[in-house]
């Protein structure tokens, strides 16, 4: 009985194998639904992970290190390294270095104290978007000064602020010339945040701030978060505040990084569909956001051409690098 059986087995093995589903294509009609399946979000969210972690701003160690990873993940997914590839290879990358005219920048600590008082005003461990961007550091001690609150802007010329520290509720930017160029203030502490940013709702937030880049005065600035804002002004309606402020920054020379994929079109290979992510910026939805879902993307395309499924006609190009200069060349 045994023996009978065996014929009808192999059989139906044979069959099973013949019903093997057929290679996949990618087709207007099933695209849609196909990359809906395929693209799981996992590498963009652990993409997003570990650029979230840094404070990016272009030839820093943030900004670097993710230019690294999406090259080690792009040769994950099969991009070939350009000045390795041939004329037939259809996935390749370049990293671009060009000098960086000014240095680059970044926030490792700082802590602001006030009165004196256990709990800090504010810490870089649980903000670090209070330190501006282009602050330099404090004295490693940090330095001890009076607050001087400036409500109207008009009046900071007829105060006297030399070597105090400017609190006002406005751009750090609005006040640099006349409290820190004309003032010679210690520092500036401000707060803005706008209200689609729902402060009195999010009140540790802040959303990040810059000043210019000074290399002689070499000054600071700190923005506020909502809590903080309100913490210090009800200390000083009680009479004069001082703040402890230790800022510690990074300035630097440096270059500008910027990492290109193409995925080679078949038939017109110099025209192509450019998709831009840019790194920079300290938070995870500016930008880590856009370079983990970019990451992911090139990496599912790149699946989908070396299984066959899908050859497209003109070239891909997947971009990463600085918001502004690098989608503009």
């Amino acid at each position: 009985m045994f023996k009978k059986i065996i014929p009808f087995l192999f059989l139906s093995i044979l069959l099973s194998n013949c019903k093997k589903e057929q290679p996949l294509t990618l087709t207007p009609d099933n695209y849609a639904t196909v990359i809906d399946k395929e693209f799981t979000g996992d590498l963009a969210f652990e993409t997003t992970s570990f650029v979230e972690k840094y404070w990016r701003v272009v030839g820093n160690t943030g900004f670097n290190k993710t230019i690294y990873k999406v090259a080690n993940d792009l040769e994950t997914a099969g991009f070939i390294l350009e000045e390795n590839a041939t004329e037939n290879t259809v996935l390749t990358y370049r990293i671009e270095k060009r000098p960086l005219i000014k240095p680059t920048w970044e926030s490792v600590d700082a802590m602001l104290t006030i009165n004196n008082e256990k709990t800090p005003l504010l810490q870089h461990a649980t903000n670090r978007n209070m330190i501006a961007l282009n602050s330099y550091s404090t004295p490693k001690e940090g330095i001890t000064a009076e607050v001087i609150y400036i409500k109207d802007l008009k009046n900071i010329s007829k105060r006297a602020i030399r070597g105090k520290i400017v609190f006002a509720e406005t751009s750090p930017n609005r006040i640099f010339k006349a409290a820190i160029i004309e003032g010679k203030a210690a520092g500036i502490i401000t707060y803005n945040n706008p209200d689609y940013l729902q402060p009195e709702k999010n009140t540790t937030s802040i959303q990040f701030r810059s000043i210019p880049l000074d290399t002689v005065l070499k000054p600071w600035a700190i923005a506020l978060s909502f809590a903080a804002k309100e913490r210090l002004k009800k200390s000083l309606e009680k009479g004069k505040v001082t703040l402890h402020v230790k800022i510690k920054t990074n300035i630097y020379p440096s270059e500008e990084l910027t990492i290109i994929a193409d995925i080679k079109g078949n038939e017109s290979p110099k025209e192509r569909l450019v998709f831009s992510a840019h790194i920079q910026e300290p938070g995870a939805n500016d930008n880590a956001t856009g370079v983990g879902v970019a990451l992911e993307m090139a990496s599912l395309t790149a699946k989908f051409v070396e299984q066959n499924a899908f050859q497209p006609k003109r070239t891909l190009t997947f971009l990463w690098g600085d918001e502004i200069i690098s989608t503009r060349r």
